[in-house]
Order: C-alpha cells, then sequence, then structure tokens
C-alpha cells in the first residue's frame, strides 16, 4: 500500500540531517520467575516515514494473498509476497542456528490501542513463548506509521548500523517493497556473535569480543552458551540447545549454567580440556568465570 507524505522539504531537510530514528530503553514491567534469564528491550521508531529522497512516482503494487505460513512471519495487513516470506524465513533459520537468535516479523493495519513498542513486545512474546532471550522482531506499523525494532535480551546491534538499516527500510516500504524491509532489518542480527551466546548477561560487551575471539580461534568448531537453570550434559534443555547451533552435529557447545558450573555437550569428540570442567569460583564474580573461560580456551591441548 502506497503512503501519500506531506511533508514540506525543510522538514525533509531536518530529517536527513539529523536521523529519523528515536532510540529509548523500556523495562519489563511483567512478572520475571527467579530464574529467568536477564533481558533488556530496546525499540526503535520511526517518526514518519519519510523516506530520504522521495521515490519516483509508480504504480502502486498489487500484493496477491501469500499462499504460505511462517510460524515466525504474522501478515496481519497482507503485504507479504510468498517470495518475501520466503525470504525472510530463510534468513530468520540461518538466525536462529549461527547466531542463537530468535527472530520475527509482524505487520499489521490495526495496534489495536497499543502503542508501537508494547505491540511488538506483545507480538514477540505470544510468537516466542517457551525461549524469551536473545532476539528481534521487525514491526511493519500501517496503523500509526511508526515502524518498530524491537530487540530482546543482550544485543550487539551497533546503533548507527541500524538506523541506517530503518532509513533503507523506509525507503522500501514506501515503494511496496515489504520483503526487502524486512529482511534488511533482520540481517542486522548478523552482526551478533556466532560463538558466544551470553542469554544470561554475565559479560560486558569486551567480555564478550574477548570470548567471541577465543572460541573462534580454539582450533574444533566451538560456541558458548551462557543459560539460567542448572545443567545436565545428557539432558533434553543440552540436547535442544545442541541440535539449535549445530544441526549438522559439526561442533562442540559449553554450557554455563547460573551457578557457574559447565559442560560440554556434542556428537563430536570432546577435548580433554573440557570434559568434566568447573570455574574456580562462583559466577557472582564474572570477572572469575571470564579469566575462567579464556584460560580454558587458549590453553594448550594435547
Amino acid at each position: 500500500m502506497k503512503k501519500i507524505f506531506s511533508a514540506a522539504i525543510l522538514t525533509l531537510t531536518a530529517v536527513m540531517i539529523c536521523g529519523c530514528a528515536k532510540k529509548t530503553e523500556k523495562a519489563d514491567n511483567g512478572d520475571t520467575p527467579a530464574n529467568a534469564t536477564i533481558q533488556t528491550e530496546a525499540t526503535t521508531k520511526v517518526l514518519d516515514r519519510v523516506p530520504v529522497t522521495e521515490p519516483e512516482a509508480t504504480t502502486v503494487r498489487k500484493t496477491p494473498e501469500s499462499t504460505i505460513s511462517s510460524a515466525y512471519i504474522k501478515d496481519n495487513a497482507s503485504i507479504m509476497t510468498d517470495e518475501d516470506i520466503q525470504l525472510c524465513d530463510q534468513l530468520i533459520s540461518e538466525l536462529r542456528s549461527s547466531r542463537m537468535l530468535n527472530a520475527a516479523v509482524v505487520t499489521t493495519n490495526d495496534l489495536g490501542g497499543d502503542e508501537p513498542y508494547n505491540y511488538a513486545a506483545k507480538c514477540y512474546n505470544e510468537i516466542f513463548i517457551a525461549d524469551k532471550n536473545n532476539g528481534i522482531l521487525f514491526l511493519i506499523n500501517n496503523d500509526t506509521n511508526e515502524d518498530i525494532l524491537y530487540k530482546s535480551g543482550i544485543m550487539t546491534i551497533d546503533p548507527d548500523a541500524e538506523k541506517e538499516a530503518l532509513f533503507k527500510a523506509t525507503q522500501e516500504i514506501v515503494a511496496g517493497n515489504y520483503g526487502a524491509a524486512a529482511s534488511g532489518m533482520l540481517r542486522l542480527g548478523e552482526a551478533c556473535p556466532s560463538h558466544i551466546f551470553d542469554n544470561s548477561g554475565f559479560f560486558t560487551p569486551q567480555q564478550i569480543a574477548d570470548i567471541e575471539k577465543a572460541a573462534a580461534e580454539y582450533g574444533t568448531e566451538l560456541s558458548v552458551c551462557t543459560v539460567g537453570s542448572l545443567i545436565d550434559v545428557d539432558n533434553t534443555a543440552s540436547n535442544i540447545f545442541y541440535q539449535r547451533r549445530y544441526p549438522e552435529k559439526n561442533g562442540i557447545l559449553l554450557l554455563i549454567d547460573g551457578s557457574g558450573a559447565t559442560a560440554a555437550y556434542s556428537d563430536m569428540n570432546i577435548p580433554q580440556n573440557l570434559k568434566n570442567t568447573a570455574p574456580a569460583s562462583p559466577v557472582s564474580n564474572t570477572n572469575d568465570l571470564y579469566t575462567f573461560l579464556i584460560d580454558l580456551l587458549t590453553e594448550k591441548r594435547d
């Protein structure tokens, strides 16, 4: 659906100079169990769908009704084609495995009286009922034209890259290219780490960068994942985490729980230095946990 914008040239110029994205932080006011994963949420808001440059006059694209469905794409506005959904589904699948990142796209013509941020948060929680860890949801909002990139958990998306992606998404939406807009926002997730998934918020950004480097250079494909509950290396949770990260069974997953206990899981041969390992100090001292991990990942192996 093509939107008509009546912003004056002066307003457009101001938007181009200052940027049309505004980032705010909101706290989770819902009931949170004691052992829940620490989460922070952020939103990027388009104040007006004014593209960086006015698009040329084109015929409004008539979007055929989609014939396929997706668990992670809710096209309530019926504006996405089968090709749009397939493109986004592929990206979502890749992010789910390579970045252990939840991702979704929602479109709507009616917020039902909600604020855009709250609507996006509600959609995220409905889609990811049992897994509300690190994730993103892009909302194409045709009700008030405030499109939201909702973020849950520990995100390492660069704000400038996010703003640039949102400008481009705005242009695509104006032109009726909803799949290109959504896929462009989803690709922001590719900047997240691929070897350390700090769902529990144990580490600082610099520590995450150091662990990412050490894990990537370990010599065997390996990832580190922090979780909020106790670990049994043979339990269902461990299997689920491993199968999600390594569906082809080609890596080692080192799990760290809320008490600081560690366990390595793999269908491959696990190096001796990862077997039955445990940090020397409690997880309350995250600096010690960080040092333990770096030493573990960089020590000489037989």
